[in-house]
């Protein structure tokens, strides 16, 4: 309750149409503060509202996945804001500005590098188990996929620093649900980076009865490798067409460095 009212109290401040923070209105506040406070004792807004946020949560966290690895492998360089290694479901400050559990973000690292230390088939096996439907609401897949892109930014840097924007279009009956991007420098070996993420995905989760039947492909730009590894499971992609069921099967996106 105190956390909508303070997020409300700053937006109609800022908005300055009623109130403001030079000239507060506190009659026009306080009806503001009531608004809030029986919407939310309200069994049926309450109702209405958990049956939208149980709808459209599990895309949201696919889009926010998404989020996640265009900002890693896009130029420029990756900000993560305070905290947000896991879902953080803040709103604007001052509810953003709350004390961050670190000891449970290095708790949660450290046991995911020591699944990953097992080898190849339990860093497969993990991306599976952390990015399940049911498992997504922990917040593992994001710090896995976090953690993995920006190793692969410092283990590849020219590449993400200077390497040049090269759009991908994906091909299929899901085309118009994917979004992808290469980047590619000649100083780095040659080597290139391939980003293929999900978007709009709602109606396609719905279909598939929470998971999604990925169909279509991604051709490769012209003049990039044609052999790729997964920087979060491992999984080596090989051809002139990457097909969408195989990119997210063992993870919702994809973020690929050639080999």
């Amino acid at each position: 309750m105190g956390r909508i009212q303070g997020y409300m109290e700053k937006a109609i401040r800022e908005a300055k149409v009623h109130t403001s923070w030079t000239s507060p209105n506190e009659d026009y506040e306080s009806g503001v503060r009531t608004f809030v406070e029986r919407c939310l004792s309200a069994t049926p807004f309450l109702a209405d509202l958990t049956a939208f946020a149980g709808r459209t949560a599990a895309a949201g966290r696919l889009s926010s996945l998404a989020q996640v690895a265009v900002k890693c492998a896009a130029p420029g360089v990756p900000d993560v804001y305070q905290g947000c290694e896991l879902w953080d479901l803040s709103l604007v400050d001052p509810d953003n500005r709350r004390p961050v559990d670190y000891g449970l973000r290095a708790r949660t690292l450290e046991a995911l590098y020591a699944e990953v230390a097992r080898g190849p088939h339990a860093r497969r096996a993990l991306a599976r188990q952390v990015s399940a439907p049911e498992a997504l609401a922990d917040g593992r897949a994001k710090l896995l996929l976090l953690h993995a892109a920006l190793h692969a930014r410092r283990e590849h840097r020219e590449l993400f620093l200077a390497g040049d924007y090269r759009p991908a279009l994906a091909e299929g009956p899901h085309a118009r649900s994917v979004f992808a991007f290469a980047r590619a420098h000649a100083g780095n070996g040659g080597r290139a980076a391939l980003c293929v993420v999900p978007r709009l995905v709602l109606g396609l989760i719905e279909a598939g009865g929470g998971r999604i039947r990925w169909e279509g492909a991604i051709p490769v730009p012209h003049g990039l490798p044609r052999r790729w590894r997964d920087v979060v499971t491992g999984a080596v992609r090989e051809g002139d067409a990457l097909p969408l069921e195989a990119l997210f099967s063992d993870f919702p996106v994809a973020l690929l460095v050639s080999e």
